[in-house]
């Protein structure tokens, strides 16, 4: 008999025995169980001006040369020997940051110290903030450090403006959109500190209901709504040696100001001025000392809207030049620029998304990106000349990369996962040799049977663009079966559900899912993300319209599957996700028998301002597209089971969505499931997710 096959025979039994011992995710796994997650080196980073790294591990921060080699360490239990006398010991390794080789920072009981790497370490507190104080800034070198408390902003702890009710200071403005995570600016020397003044009394009071009270007390929360009074937004210059503020001529028009970017000089000024109808960009030159304009140094329009989402990335070795990202040419590519505003070159081109700028070299001839060039579903490091030309690939590992540069840009570390490698961590040199694994993370699922996870295309509703789908699949699929269905989808954008990451980029709670007995199906269709402009503008002012067509190709495509018990198809997802599964529940009546959803929108006039406006106009300039993206029009068409969960302190897809569906489903004598998770605000976390997906599982159980 053939070696091989009594190899097999005499392992068949160990093998089934091993399977057996696997086990299923259970809803606090995919719930709560955070360790279940394949996850990095803790606090790694590179050191400023060096090729050291740094991260925590036990207790311990340790650093090391790119090489690997050690260079020092020092433990908890070392940096609690050194707090000065009468502060509480800390009982964990604080969050730090290394200023220097010589040099790191961290704070504890608000207050923020600084610390020496040399000899014994010596702790030198730099300063104190209140308990309730905010987006913190500071500088070592300078001494200079800001701060807000609720709507007032502190510069080295004088608050530096008038309190006024309805205007905050220092703080996000705009809902966070076009890329915008923070209010303060400071200048490369610390010396000049730019910041919002955020203007929202015209913006509507919104309340929401705080239940923890012995008597319910309203919290008024400002909320712009699509078509209603706007905030007003100026960027002020804070200058330190005089303590006076200039704010930048942008203007009382309604507007949006995004991107601030700095002149490495500290100079001028430079933010990317959006109108209210996101369709006319403006980059604008500003004196930083007296506020004036200096110039327009370009401008771009769309008969769609425009999306500012990146500052300018200054060349270190030719600081009259900087990196400018556009969708100019249909992909979102590179350009370069002088401050004079005169185009270079286009820095990179193809049909393919450049997702994240990286950095320059230590020449500044060179820049380093990552994009879809290799496919859609992944992110691999290029290095390109900033004149352009042929990109070289760095990265060489299927998958997505997420990518740290040393400041010298001399070496990389390189972060990536797919489908087949759970994590990770390489250091690698600028131009992509391999030097030594920093990690290489176990998959934490291997105590668990594995579902399947298979990628493909598919034609898009109008038969012409690409779609790419997933498939989950149960762990003892049999092709001989049928098997109900769970659609996942999301399908807006700033959204992509399908990526060569660890376990398909689906969440464990859809891999539980297929455990039970269900294929789990997703498609990216129209209007979502990292596919370039046509195909995320094709929804503008029809939101909803295209994307369930999409939808639905991707229903008919896994029902034409043999495997599939085309009566048992149901739908699921959750905020834009929601609007999509209430949308194909009600405008595709009978496609789907469950629908599961939370967060929905239900009507486009009761969403923000920022976002709605941008792919659906206002009510007013677009009534047709919002009466027919409105999702109370259809509730009438219900077939089937349909359930909606929604945090009642939701403060991104408010209440009101889905009460006024409720209002309007009573109004027709059409039967729906309910459940509001009290004081939850757009996602349902902590223990209480537990209850959530338990209840959204055993509704599908229950009724597909």
């Amino acid at each position: 008999m053939n070696k091989f096959l009594v190899l097999l025979i005499c392992l068949a039994p160990i093998l089934k025995l091993q399977a057996q011992d696997k086990k299923l995710l259970t809803i606090e796994d995919v719930s709560v169980n955070y360790s279940l997650y394949p996850r990095e080196l803790s606090q790694i980073q590179w050191i400023p001006e060096s090729d050291w790294y740094a991260f925590a591990k036990d207790e311990v921060m340790m650093v090391k040369e790119a090489s690997g080699k050690d260079k020092f360490s020092f433990s908890l239990q070392d940096m609690n020997a050194a707090l000065p006398e009468g502060v509480d010991k800390l009982k964990h390794l604080p969050g730090i940051t290394f200023q220097s080789t010589a040099v790191f920072t961290f704070s504890h009981n608000n207050a923020y110290y600084k610390a020496n790497t040399s000899g014994d370490l010596k702790f030198e507190l730099l300063f104190k903030t209140e308990p309730e104080a905010a987006n913190v800034e500071f500088d070592v070198e300078s001494g200079n450090y800001s701060y807000t408390v609720n709507d007032d902003l502190y510069v080295n702890g004088k608050k530096i403006n008038t309190t006024e009710k309805g205007i905050a200071y220092g703080q996000t403005v705009h809902r966070n959109e076009f890329g915008i995570y923070k209010g303060t600016f400071w200048s490369k020397d610390y010396e000049k500190m730019a910041f919002y003044k955020n203007d929202q009394r015209a913006v509507s009071d919104y309340p929401l209901l705080d239940i923890t009270k012995p008597v319910a007390e309203v919290n008024m929360i400002k909320y712009p709504m699509a078509g209603q009074a706007n905030e007003v937004v100026r960027l002020g210059v804070y200058n330190v040696a005089d303590g006076n503020t200039v704010y930048m001529q942008t203007g009382d028009a309604d507007q949006y100001l995004t991107n601030i970017s700095w002149d490495p000089n500290g100079k001028y000024i430079y933010i990317g001025v959006l109108n209210r109808d996101q369709n006319h960009l403006q980059w604008q030159k500003y004196d930083a000392s007296s506020g004036k304009l200096i110039k327009t140094l370009f401008e771009e329009k769309s008969e769609s809207f425009v999306e500012p989402l990146n500052v300018l990335y200054f060349n270190p070795k030719a600081e009259n030049e900087f990196l400018w990202t556009t969708w100019r040419d249909g992909f979102t590519h590179l350009y370069r620029y002088n401050t004079d505003g005169q185009l270079l070159n286009q820095v990179t081109n193809g049909a393919f998304e450049v997702t994240d700028f990286v950095g320059f070299d230590e020449s500044g001839k060179y820049i380093y990106y990552l994009s879809t060039e290799e496919s859609p579903l992944e992110r691999q490091l290029y290095r390109i000349s900033v004149k352009g030309g042929k990109a070289s690939r760095i990265t060489e590992a299927r998958g997505q990369h997420f990518i740290r540069m040393s400041d010298k840009g001399n070496y990389i570390i390189d972060s990536y996962s797919s489908r087949f490698v759970a994590r990770e961590m390489l250091m690698l040199s600028s131009k992509g040799k391999e030097m030594h694994k920093l990690l290489q993370v176990e998959d934490p699922l291997n105590a668990y049977v594995k579902t399947g996870v298979e990628f493909g295309t598919i034609k898009a509703a109008d038969g012409q663009t690409e779609l790419y789908y997933r498939i989950i699949k149960p762990h003892d699929f049999d092709p001989s079966k049928k098997y109900p269905v769970i659609q996942y989808v999301y399908g807006g954008p700033h959204a992509q559900m399908i990526g060569e990451t660890w376990m398909g980029n689906a969440s464990l709670f859809l891999h539980y899912l297929a455990q039970q007995g269900y294929i789990v199906f997703t498609v990216d269709g129209r209007g979502s993300d990292n596919r370039g402009a046509a195909f995320e503008q094709a929804t503008f002012r029809q939101l909803g319209t295209l994307e369930i067509a999409d939808q639905l190709a991707g229903l008919e495509f896994i029902k034409s599957q043999h495997y599939v018990d085309n009566e048992r198809i149901g739908v699921h997802g959750w905020s834009f996700g929601g609007f999509m599964t209430t949308g194909l529940m009600l405008r595709a009546p009978g496609a789907f028998k469950v629908g599961v959803c939370g967060g929905p929108v239900i009507d486009w006039k009761y969403y923000e301002i920022m976002y709605t406006e941008r792919y659906m106009d206002t009510p007013q300039d677009n009534p047709d597209g919002y009466k027919t993206a409105s999702l109370l029009n259809y509730v009438e068409n219900l077939q089937g089971k349909l359930l909606i969960v929604q945090g009642a302190d939701d403060d991104v897809v408010v209440w009101q969505h889905s009460l006024v569906f409720i209002d309007e489903c009573v109004s027709k004598a059409v039967l729906f499931d309910y459940f509001p998770y009290p004081g939850h605000k757009h996602h349902v976390r902590g223990n209480d997710r537990i209850h959530l997906q338990k209840y959204m599982a055993q509704y599908f159980m229950d009724n597909l």
